[in-house]
């Protein structure tokens, strides 16, 4: 519950607790935390200690100082009350009882209450703890800590309490003064305990959190977002809170102002009615917190239409149907991206073509009023002919085009010639491509001899050779045989006589690394020609 600043003992009555508090397990920092417990039986030790203080006795509807239930709990009385901390084991101490002086008691009659069908006489005990800084406890209980109370009275079995025979005497035990009847090394007994009572205790747990408002729309810059539900967020402030919003608007003929009660639910949720009906979107106001008349909090607030979607974006004048050269970019391809709400946003915009063969992604900001215009000239096709769909996306909205990917003019797809022919070994093998391959000799059908040309250097004029190689189709041998078409070997010195020789087909000469002539193509059956040269290893 809110601390009563206008109180000196800083506690209302239980009705003002009641009305003024909540009922849950987390408290706000510098709230206050009230533990209630069942105080039957320990009243008169209560009261007794209270003399001892001349705080007079403690009677229902009355309160008392922390103090009489530190000497309470330190008398060994068998009552205990422990606070610890849970969510740090290892390094938090237990609250003792010298830190509850700052406390405060409240008693409650069992009239009070609903009467408890087995103790008609019950009363219970309020503790109120203040979490502010500046006393024992409230310097304690920090945001984020949560706590275990624990209130028991203690019993061993088969024992009990003892009480003084003479209280009045002046060497006789105090009247309350722990003992057993049998065993004075006993521990702490509750007095009204019967012999076969262990003990009884009650626990509950609570945490400690941030005082805070937490506003549910508001751009990066902090600025408050209001539509027609007003104001709205969550707060760990209680229901009973005196929090009041002033708005502040000049948009209109006059300046004006409004003043609006902050409500707030059991839930922790609020919202305000700035009460400034003539505001349009886009306007601005100003709203100042106050908190029991105390400033809290002074922002700038946006009015929109609708303060879920204030920002959003969306997409205009797309193109929809697009033809495009295979390897060209999509510098034809564009879009707009406008802002629909009052506030500037950066969202992402995607283009997915073909479901995610081409993909591309980025982020764009627009304001309003001030539409982006999107291209893809940078964006290369790189997909086979043919038509495909796509897609355009930005914070919820998309669009949806057809692309056409046309082959391009410039390019002549070559067969790589693997169904073209039979492949023979390196010594006058046929490629299949009418070309012969020889050392100047045709192999025979089975490759295992050579049968020499016709002796001026040329096939049968279907292009046909003997053997299972191709000749070119001009009668003469394509000069991979080592021969010069009137049967001179390639690189040979010509016979005395001019002519083909005693021998035609037979080079007359040394053999020399064979040139690849013009024409020929750069691949035979996968393997590589740089320059002139033909590397399979078995030239050099």
């Amino acid at each position: 519950m809110p601390a009563d600043p206008e109180s000196d003992s800083g506690i209302e009555s239980i009705g003002s607790l009641r009305s003024a508090g909540l009922e849950r397990s987390a408290v706000t920092k510098g709230d206050r935390l009230v533990i209630g417990v069942e105080a039957a039986g320990i009243w008169g030790a209560m009261s007794h200690l209270a003399d001892d203080r001349d705080a007079g006795p403690v009677t229902a509807g009355g309160n008392a100082t922390g103090a009489i239930l530190a000497d309470l709990l330190t008398a060994e009385e068998g009552i205990r009350l422990r606070i610890e901390q849970t969510n740090r084991p290892n390094h938090a101490t237990p609250i003792g009882p010298d830190e509850l002086e700052d406390a405060t008691l409240i008693f409650e009659s069992a009239n009070e209450l609903e009467s408890a069908p087995d103790d008609p006489t019950a009363g219970r005990l309020y503790l109120v703890i203040d979490t502010s800084d500046g006393n024992a406890i409230g310097d304690r209980l920090d945001p984020g800590e949560e706590y275990r109370v624990e209130f028991g009275l203690e019993g061993v079995d088969g024992e009990r309490y003892r009480f003084a025979e003479d209280p009045g005497a002046v060497d006789a035990d105090p009247p309350f003064a722990a003992a057993s009847v049998g065993d004075d090394g006993t521990p702490e007994q509750f007095p009204y305990l019967s012999t076969d009572e262990t003990g009884v205790s009650a626990e509950a747990t609570f945490s400690v959190e941030e005082r805070y408002l937490r506003y549910d729309h508001v751009t990066d810059d902090g600025e408050i977002l209001v539509d027609g539900e007003g104001v709205t967020g969550t707060t760990t402030l209680l229901p009973a809170t005196e929090l009041t919003a002033v708005f502040a608007y000049d948009g209109g003929e006059t300046p004006r102002t409004s003043e609006s009660t902050v409500r707030i639910d059991d839930g922790g949720n609020f919202s305000v009615d700035p009460g400034i009906g003539e505001a349009k979107p886009g306007d601005r106001l100003t709203v100042d917190l106050y908190a029991d008349s105390i400033p809290y909090d002074s922002r700038t607030a946006i009015v929109v239409a609708d303060a879920e979607e204030p920002d959003r974006l969306r997409l205009a004048n797309e193109t929809t149907d697009l033809n495009v050269t295979r390897g060209d970019t999509l510098s034809e391809l564009s879009v707009t991206v406008r802002n629909a709400g009052v506030v500037e946003n950066r969202e992402l915009l995607s283009l997915d073509v073909a479901g995610g063969e081409l993909y591309e992604e980025r982020y764009v900001t627009v304001a309003p009023d001030e539409p982006e215009n999107e291209t893809f000239d940078g964006t290369t096709v790189d997909l086979d002919p043919g038509t495909y769909s796509y897609t355009l996306a930005i914070d919820g909205d998309e669009t949806t085009g057809t692309l056409r990917v046309e082959p391009d003019p410039a390019v002549t797809q070559i067969d790589d010639g693997t169904d073209g022919g039979e492949a023979d070994d390196a010594n006058g093998t046929g490629t299949g491509n009418g070309t012969n391959v020889a050392n100047g000799t045709e192999p025979d059908d089975t490759g295992s001899g050579s049968e020499p040309d016709s002796g001026n250097g040329t096939d049968p004029g279907d292009g046909t050779g003997s053997g299972n190689d191709a000749a070119s189709g001009d009668d003469a041998d394509s000069g991979n045989d080592g021969e010069t078409a009137n049967g001179t070997a390639a690189g040979a010195e010509p016979a005395p006589d001019g002519n083909d020789g005693d021998n035609p087909g037979t080079p007359a000469g040394p053999a020399s690394t064979p040139l690849i002539p013009v024409g020929t193509r750069e691949a035979f059956g996968g393997t590589v020609v740089v320059g002139a040269t033909y590397l399979i290893g078995h030239w050099v």
